[in-house]
This record gives C-alpha cells, structure tokens and sequence, in this order.
C-alpha cells in the first residue's frame, strides 16, 4: 500500500511524487513535506498514486486548482489528455480514523519488536473492523457526494468528470462490490463488446440503486469511476450517452475496464 512514512518502498513513491512536482509544476510535493500528521499524508499519497497513474497518458497536469469560473472549488487533479480537460476527484475509502490509528500504532510496535529481536518470528493480535458499504453507495456516500460537489459545474462547463477511489485493504469492500454499486448488477450478466468496449446486451433488470442508471449526478455527470486497488487500478465507465469523454480518452481508459465476461 502506497503511504509516505519511511519505507524504501515509501522513499520510492515520494522521490515519484516530488518528480511529478517538477515536471508540471504543482504543489503537492510542498504539501507533503510540510505535513506531519500521518492520516493526512495517506490522503496525499492517494492524490499522488493517481497523478502518477494519469501523468502515463495526459499532456499536462494540474494540482489543486481553481478551474470553474465564480466560484473557488479546486478539484484534485486537471488532467489535459487528447485535446480535452478531464476534472478527477480523488477520494479514499478506509476505515473510521481510530481503526487507522490503531492500525498505525500496531505497525510501529511491529516495528520497534523486529529492530529489538530480529530474526525472531512476530504475531500481532487480530481486530475485526467495522464498515457499513452505504459510506460508498449509499444516498449520503462519498462517492456520491462527490459527483454533488461538481456535477453541476462540469455539466455547465460540458466537461467529462472521473471519480478516483482508493479501496483501503481493510476498507472491507473489493472490486465486485464496486461493480454491483455502479452497475446494479452482479458479474457475469452482461456481455461486451471487446473491441468497442460496448454493452451488448443483458439478462437482468437493473437495480434501483444502481449508481450510473438512475436519476442524479452520478447518472448524468460522472464519466467514470477509476479505482485503485492495491497497486492496480480499475475503469469502471458510465454507459449512457451523456459520458462527455472524447473517443481518443474512452480508448485508453477502456484498457483499464473491470470486466469480466460470462
């Protein structure tokens, strides 16, 4: 998991990150070396593991800043990729901040236990964590307070909006539960259109809750949500008409759709 402590894999993604800084000019390595609380700097590893994964395929990058004239919203990243202007927001999704705190404060005494006897085998006790999936899918979720926040600036702008979502390993959530949230339905159910990267047809009726499908933001104004899971990430695409990304970015992004064919 990418976070910004001390690890040589940690000390990778920050020399990553204060690169990316450079080429583009942003802010985010700055703010990063000035933080010191340990949560806030997971939250800006986030930010940063998703920068890096569209630096790949854009032509310039913004990092917190004001795009949408009368107002002073400043969305996580402006990506400029194919001629057209991407908004991401960047969320993740973990457990309450006493679970990452004891979670953190578990990873210290293992720590401190293997400089004081290497070599010796460690058990660490277990904690059952507590998550309700509607922080996700739920009226009042994240995700959708996301696409609330920007909807209607993108729709009066016309611009495509992508949903970035970090899935903590002990957010007690995986790539399938996100599939059924957007989708209404479970793997297996649809057929697709490999080269066109198309819904071809479908066996079921769609859920009510179903993100993409019905009335809202997330239907008509989020173009897709891209998530990271572990060190992978994940496209999931809107489907409907009204996705505003140019064929050129759908393309691309279609490398990274979670499908799995019946």
């Amino acid at each position: 998991m990418d976070t910004l402590n001390n690890s040589a894999h940690e000390i990778s993604l920050l020399d990553r990150v204060r690169l990316l800084s450079a080429k583009y000019n942003l802010s985010l390595y700055r703010k990063i070396q000035a933080e010191t609380n340990h949560i806030s700097r997971k939250s800006f590893a986030t930010e940063s593991s998703f920068g890096l994964f569209f630096d790949a395929y854009c032509d310039d990058l913004k990092y917190d800043c004001p795009i949408f004239e009368g107002n002073n919203l400043t969305p996580d990243w402006i990506v400029t990729s194919n001629g057209q202007t991407i908004i991401a927001e960047v969320y993740r999704l973990n457990a309450s901040n006493e679970e990452q705190e004891w979670q953190f404060e578990l990873g210290k005494a293992i720590q401190d236990a293997q400089k004081k006897y290497p070599g010796l085998p460690i058990s660490s006790p277990t904690r059952s964590i507590q998550y309700k999936p509607e922080r996700f899918h739920g009226e009042n979720g994240r995700i959708v307070m996301k696409a609330e926040k920007y909807g209607k600036f993108v729709q009066k702008e016309s611009l495509p909006y992508i949903i970035c979502v970090e899935l903590d390993m002990i957010c007690g959530l995986d790539l399938l539960n996100v599939y059924s949230s957007l989708y209404g339905y479970p793997m297996g159910s649809l057929k697709f259109n490999i080269d066109e990267h198309q819904i071809l047809s479908s066996k079921h009726e769609l859920r009510e809750d179903s993100l993409f499908y019905k009335a809202g933001e997330m239907k008509d104004n989020v173009s897709g949500v891209l998530v990271k899971y572990y060190e992978n990430f994940y496209y999931y695409n809107n489907y409907n008409a009204c996705n505003r990304l140019n064929p050129e970015n759908q393309n691309w992004l279609a490398k990274f759709n979670y499908v799995e064919l019946p």
